[in-house]
């Protein structure tokens, strides 16, 4: 065996042994799997059984809310004040909401993800969705501002929002800040989901079903930190 041969098979043998030691012993479906890979280590936070530890923490958001819910042109309008209670052992520099609302952006990963559907046998339903499926939908920020009325940086990003603290938040302290928005509301018939209008022709009237409805905070967890992963719809 020439030395050339003998050093791409000893490679081969390599990456084999290196993709083979890489995969899961078992695989995510399986029902018996162990759960040590999917739940946190246990710590003063919780016990190995999940309780509670003796230094659990929850953070405290309370709100605030002034609402209109404009029936002529479909859509919501509120202002809502929070304030926000560290009660973690960390120090905050920024804090991070759900604007579940642009689950129906036409720029959201929830429109690009979704699956086609059978074009060999489409029901009505499906091609007055695929048809009607137009209009703006996306939460609009009209200020975000501090207890000082001053603004506050922000950045949005799909179905989160990022906003920069002004200084740290440490350990026990609270924030207080507003916020104003307004969104479109959805004709639940065409869009689906938990929130939506639906419109009675005959007596021309609407009925609402509105969840998610409100930008709220994040999660924030001592072993994930906060939990801002995009909002999906079945992917909840």
């Amino acid at each position: 065996m020439s030395l050339r041969r003998a050093t791409a098979l000893l490679l081969l043998v390599l990456f084999a042994s290196i993709s083979i030691s890489a995969q899961s012993k078992t695989k995510p479906s399986d029902k018996f799997r162990q759960l040590e890979g999917e739940l946190p280590t246990p710590n003063e936070q919780r016990t190995a059984s999940g309780a509670p530890g003796n230094k659990y923490w929850q953070q405290r958001a309370d709100y605030n809310i002034d609402v209109e819910l404009d029936d002529v042109n479909q859509r919501i309008i509120g202002k809502e004040t929070v304030t926000y209670k560290n009660n973690s052992p960390d120090t905050l520099d920024y804090i991070w909401l759900q604007l579940d609302q642009n689950i129906f952006a036409k720029d959201s990963g929830a429109e690009k993800t979704r699956t086609a559907p059978d074009f060999k046998s489409v029901p009505l339903r499906t091609i007055d969705q695929l048809v009607n499926r137009e209009g703006d939908f996306k939460v609009k920020i009209d200020y975000v501002r501090d207890g000082a009325n001053k603004n506050l940086k922000y950045v949005v990003n799909d179905t989160m929002m990022r906003i920069d603290l002004p200084t740290p938040l440490l350990p026990n302290q609270q924030f207080v800040f507003s916020l104003a928005w307004n969104y479109n509301i959805t004709n639940a018939r065409v869009f689906g989901g938990r929130t939506g209008y639906e419109f009675f022709p005959q007596d021309g009237n609407y009925i609402y079903e509105m969840a998610q409805w409100f930008p709220r905070l994040a999660a924030y967890h001592d072993s994930y930190g906060w939990q801002h992963k995009q909002f999906l719809g079945s992917g909840e």
